[in-house]
């Protein structure tokens, strides 16, 4: 079994190194640099030691600010902080002389530092029972990936093996998995809740600003070409072609296989659950679902591919405004059959009729469907968003339950 903490362990190694030069030193440590773009547990910059103990930078830093020149400690001679973690800047400050001492040696640049750090996860967050919310920013996984769209989110449970279940989950338009202008997670409750039931969660940022039904309107075609552009960087047919442009590897499927690739590889060696683990991904050992837009994707990768199972959260809402037909997409062959989907809707949410149309569309019988009913100032994102004691068990219905 694999335990979280192995995601950190290149901080144990700057540690040692802290330890280390502190034994040479003479005086007290001096206020540590600040991490840039860093959050909790993100880089900061060396430790400028007054009597020249070395700094120890983040593990996930963006850019640390490297130590400064330490002063000379009562008769000895100060080093300056080396940083470890940030690309240090202001590190070569030179130490002030101490009282019978000579004067400190230049501070070093912090080392490893730049975009993203060494680490993982660009910021964190700790959940219960040892689990923890990981952000990965989308470019660290390929330079070509744009970081326009928020953050990756990861929630890592405390104990990850060959057996952890694994749900993908998709997060509507304009929505953010982790958010790195506040370095918060917006879906933290659903972190939360599936991680605490042993659940290694993905959430991957994609283009979604637009919502697909504010570029199809009443144009039940479009629809499927439209979000599959968005999935996988198909260029949509015309008349299509112009709305939305997402080309690779801005797309959904772009995204993730950068995102696992780059999970595999911290660190190297490390057992992953056996649907991420090989050379090819295996959906039908996965679990995948979205809210709003992100359901409709996440119905049309489970068209496509097997998964374990799919959740529809308040989605799929294609169709036009009257709502009287459901669009051709969810009709016809599924890789993934019907007894493995699953919904959850508001009955209040303002798209409630074309759901309730692609669901009967797609054959999903009322044991299949989970439509709530409590009050709700937001009830399109009561099902993902809201606490209440029937939300999560819809939840849990939804992704988990057989």
């Amino acid at each position: 079994m694999l335990v979280v903490p192995w995601i950190f362990m290149s901080t144990r190694r700057a540690a040692l190194a802290v330890l280390l030069l502190s034994l040479l030193a003479c005086g007290d440590d001096a206020p540590a640099g600040q991490g840039e773009g860093g959050a909790p547990g993100a880089g900061q910059g060396g430790v400028a030691g007054v009597s020249g103990s070395s700094g120890q930078g983040g593990a996930s830093g963006e850019a640390g600010v490297g130590g400064a020149g330490g002063e000379a400690g009562a008769g000895g001679a100060g080093v300056g902080g080396a940083g470890v973690g940030g690309a240090g800047a202001g590190g070569a400050g030179a130490g002030g002389a101490g009282a019978g001492g000579s004067s400190g040696s230049s501070g070093q640049a912090g080392q490893g530092g730049g975009a993203g750090g060494s680490g993982l996860c660009a910021f964190t967050k700790d959940l219960e029972g040892g689990a923890v919310a990981c952000a990965v920013r989308p470019g660290a996984t390929d330079p070509a990936i744009q970081d326009d769209f928020g953050y990756h989110a990861l929630g890592l449970p405390a104990t990850v093996g060959a057996d952890t279940p694994v749900y993908l989950h998709l997060v509507g338009s304009g929505g953010e998995p982790a958010r790195p202008a506040t370095q918060t997670f917006p879906n933290e409750l659903l972190l939360r809740e599936l991680t605490a039931r042993g659940v290694l969660v993905l959430m991957v940022a994609y283009p979604n600003e637009i919502p697909i039904g504010t570029l199809c309107k009443d144009d039940l075609a479009c629809y499927e070409p439209v979000r599959q552009e968005v999935i996988d960087g198909s260029p949509a047919p015309a008349p299509y072609d112009q709305l939305n442009n997402i080309q690779k590897p801005q797309d959904i499927r772009s995204r993730f296989d950068a995102l696992v690739a780059h999970l595999r590889a911290f660190p190297e060696g490390q057992a992953l659950p056996t649907s991420l683990a090989g050379a090819t991904v295996q959906t039908d050992k996965m679990r995948i679902g979205g809210h709003s837009q992100g359901g409709g994707h996440a119905g049309l990768l489970a068209k496509a591919l097997p998964f374990e199972r799919v959740c529809f959260f308040s989605s799929p809402l294609d169709g036009g405004p009257l709502a009287v037909e459901a669009v051709p997409w969810v009709s016809s062959a599924w890789q993934t059959p019907l007894e493995r989907r699953r919904a959850v809707i508001h009955q209040q949410d303002k798209g409630f009729d074309k759901a309730k149309v692609n669901f009967e569309a797609m054959g999903m019988s009322e044991g299949q469907v989970k439509i709530l009913k409590g009050p709700s100032q937001d009830p399109h994102a009561y099902p993902v968003k809201d606490d209440a004691a029937a939300a999560q068990q819809a939840r849990d219905f939804c992704v988990l339950a057989p």
